[in-house]
This record gives structure tokens, C-alpha cells and sequence, in this order.
């Protein structure tokens, strides 16, 4: 539905921008926003995307790139096809007071990041279901599958070189979700996390 790519938002003399009350439905992905700075997206919602609902990205996939000091807060992901929060490279970025319904991938993921971010008030309900593909994937015969981070509802997943890595988690709840191996029952995976990454 939207992304914005190489913005600086932390020195406007206003203070930074906010998207608020922004409701995004049937797309394949919701908010994305690429290598910025100080990007905030409040009380917004991401319902029946084909891929990640809501997502901090690194143009080059690794932690050289990425978001910092942004924050989604109070946001909605439902029925995701990937992953509800997704979140690449970057530091001190924050997912906090939000509900993560359904998702096909991880409910919320970090990836290939050296540094630390927040989760806050989190609730995941049936996140990383049995499906394997995501929608567009399926609809395109393609091999590929979802970023499940090892089945579990909260992943952070970094390169061997990535350190410290780290994701402080408060104050959350996770509800059923979280299948591994893939197979149709719920298993209840909650967290998964890769050395050298750690999860406090």
C-alpha cells in the first residue's frame, strides 16, 4: 500500500512526522518503510495483506542498512500472509501496544540486525500458522516459503557476524500460533532465536 525509502524524519523543526489512523486492506504489503530515520506510524492498521503487514526494511537485506529510532505503535496486523511486524537491519526500533491476529509467517520477526530493539505490549494471537507459502506465492507456483523463523510466533534471525543482536520483549502476551515443522497442529512455538542473537 505505501512505502517510503531514505527519509530522515528526526531533525524537522516540527519534530517528526506521524502517520496516524491509516487503514490498509487487501494489498500485498502494508506500511513499508525502508532505511529512515525517526519514523513513527501510530493507531494504523494492515488487514489482509499477502505479505508483511507492517515493516522496518534494509535495502540490502542485512544489518550495514536498515530503519532506526522509528516506532509502530498501537497498530493492528490481521490475517498477514508473511509476518505481522517485520523488521531488517536498523536499531533502536520499537513495536509496542499492538495485536498481531494471524499470520502466516512469524508473528513479529527480526532480521540480520547488530544492535537491539523493542517489543512492548504485544499481543499475537494464531500467529505462524500451518501454511508454508504465503497467497502470492501460492498464486505463482513459486518454491519459495514464508519467513517463519523456525515456526515460532517472535523470531529474530541474524547473520553469524551480527552482534550483539539483541530484542527486549515486556509485557507481551502470545496465544496459541507458533507451528513447528509445519504440521497442521499448533504447537505453541513462542520465541526462536539464532546465535548470536538474544532475546531478554
Amino acid at each position: 500500500a505505501m512505502r517510503i525509502r531514505d527519509a530522515d524524519y528526526c531533525d524537522g523543526p516540527l519534530g517528526p512526522p506521524v502517520i496516524t489512523k491509516v487503514h490498509v486492506t487487501n494489498n500485498c504489503r502494508g506500511f513499508r518503510i525502508q532505511d529512515s530515520r525517526c519514523a513513527i506510524v501510530t493507531q494504523s492498521t494492515a488487514t489482509n495483506c499477502s505479505d508483511n503487514a507492517f515493516y522496518f526494511a534494509s535495502g540490502d537485506y542485512t544489518s550495514a542498512q536498515g530503519c532506526h529510532d522509528s516506532v509502530f505503535d498501537h497498530c493492528t496486523a490481521t490475517n498477514s500472509g508473511q509476518v505481522g511486524f517485520m523488521v531488517i537491519g536498523g536499531s533502536n526500533c520499537t513495536i509496542s501496544n499492538s495485536v498481531v491476529d494471524t499470520t502466516r509467517g512469524a508473528g513479529i520477526h527480526f532480521y540480520n540486525h547488530n544492535s537491539t530493539h523493542h517489543v512492548d505490549n504485544i499481543t499475537c494471537v494464531n500467529c505462524n500458522t500451518h501454511h508454508t507459502q504465503t497467497p502470492w506465492q501460492e498464486a505463482n507456483g513459486l518454491s519459495s516459503g514464508t519467513d517463519d523463523g523456525n515456526g515460532a510466533s517472535l523470531a529474530v534471525v541474524v547473520a553469524s557476524d551480527d552482534t550483539p543482536a539483541v530484542v527486549n520483549v515486556a509485557n507481551s502476551i502470545f496465544t496459541s500460533g507458533g507451528v513447528l515443522n509445519h504440521s497442521t497442529s499448533v504447537d505453541s512455538v513462542v520465541f526462536y532465536n539464532n546465535a548470536p542473537s538474544t532475546i531478554v
